[in-house]
């Protein structure tokens, strides 16, 4: 977290659709799409679409987002399991994602903060994703 904010990040999605497409059909895309929407809600998982999405997922995206969906922040893949979705979690944007893939920019913050405030912000920003559970208030 530090790194990035002093230094700024590129985090690339290649496209995806044409190999999907390859492998498992016209509809490979959609497939797959359904099979990360039920990351987050495993009753799904039962469904006919994400059935067909997992093998798609398994041989594509788990390289980067893991067996388990869980990410790799070292790749800067995402948590498809949570509920935070930075380019949208509806199944058109999914499907975008998946297809065409995305390019987003972190820019370095190093000269602008310097270390120690950007200690603070990368402490602020991980500290979002992290929240605590407080113990309760003695009164």
């Amino acid at each position: 977290m530090l790194q990035t904010v002093l230094d700024g990040r590129d985090g690339v999605m290649p496209p995806w659709g044409k190999v999907l497409t390859g492998i498992g059909g016209d509809a490979a895309v959609d497939y797959t799409v359904a099979y990360v929407r039920s990351l987050s809600d495993p009753a799904q998982r039962k469904d006919f679409m994400p059935v067909r999405g997992k093998p798609l997922f398994d041989s594509v995206c788990a390289a980067c987002h893991g067996a388990d969906g869980k990410g790799n922040p070292e790749l800067g893949a995402p948590d498809l399991t949570d509920a935070y979705w930075l380019y949208g979690g509806s199944p058109e944007a999914l499907a975008r994602t998946i297809s065409e893939g995305r390019h987003g920019t972190m820019p370095a913050h190093r000269a602008m903060l310097g270390e120690t405030r950007a200690r603070l912000v990368a402490s602020y920003v991980w500290s979002l994703s992290h929240p605590s559970n407080p113990s309760p208030v003695r009164q």
